[in-house]
């Protein structure tokens, strides 16, 4: 299950998607390299050298703005406190048992206060994410046979890589169509650095920055929200 944090008033303009293969292409138009589709003659970089430049982008574009949720639930078990999360793992957005948000707290804050503190069985009422050589979640209290239940996290994700022709980025979300470009921009910025046209680089890289600023400001946006708007006291 995956859902967008991404404001659907300022998207809602853009109604088409670009293809993997159309990205390259665009791509090919914006370094003067000539398209396979008609020739090979004079074509600087293969299909698979500009997929992976732009499969660079879209991961650069979605560590910057984190524009993806993904849930992972787990079904926990009794005197089991650890539980490895997907890989596609980039950061924690909320983490709820049995529905109720639990509190962030570190590992090492656990074992100042409590060297034992995995030894503490009852419900769960906080959590600690730890990187190693996976990324794991860990709950304190250790849930017990009485209550063991259902850990749901909802975690920012890193976004599909795209291989075939007809992949959509950003694992096909629709409200993330007007950002397609930035895949374009990015990689022909690049390219254009290995091609030595550096004054040309920098006209895509500014281009690149200013859309994918634009786009990392419009993430959560909420028009409706009205946070400084208090109704009467009772």
């Amino acid at each position: 299950m995956f859902f967008l944090l991404t404001s659907l008033f300022f998207l809602s303009n853009n109604l088409y998607s670009l293809t993997l293969g159309q990205i390259r292409e665009r791509t090919r138009l914006y370094i003067n390299d000539s398209t396979g589709t008609y020739t090979n003659f004079n074509v600087l970089f293969s299909s698979a050298e500009i997929n992976n430049y732009i499969n660079d982008c879209q991961a650069d574009v979605v560590s910057f703005t984190w524009p993806i949720v993904s849930t992972h639930s787990v079904t926990t078990s009794s005197a089991v406190y650890e539980y490895r999360l997907p890989e596609t793992y980039i950061s924690v957005y909320m983490v709820t048992y049995s529905r109720k948000a639990l509190d962030e707290v570190s590992e090492a804050g656990l074992d100042e206060n409590n060297q034992a503190w995995f030894q503490t069985l009852g419900t769960p009422t906080k959590y600690y994410i730890r990187k190693d050589t996976q990324v794991v979640i860990g709950l304190h209290p250790t849930p017990e046979s009485s209550s063991t239940g259902t850990l749901k996290v909802y975690f920012y994700v890193q976004a599909n890589e795209l291989s075939a022709d007809g992949d959509i980025p950003y694992n096909s979300f629709r409200e993330l169509y007007p950002y397609h470009n930035l895949l374009t921009l990015c990689s022909s910025y690049k390219l254009r650095l290995v091609q030595g046209e550096y004054d040309l680089a920098k006209i895509f890289y500014d281009e690149y920055l200013f859309l994918l600023q634009r786009m990392k400001e419009s993430i959560n946006i909420s028009p409706n929200f009205l946070p400084s708007f208090r109704g009467p006291n009772r």
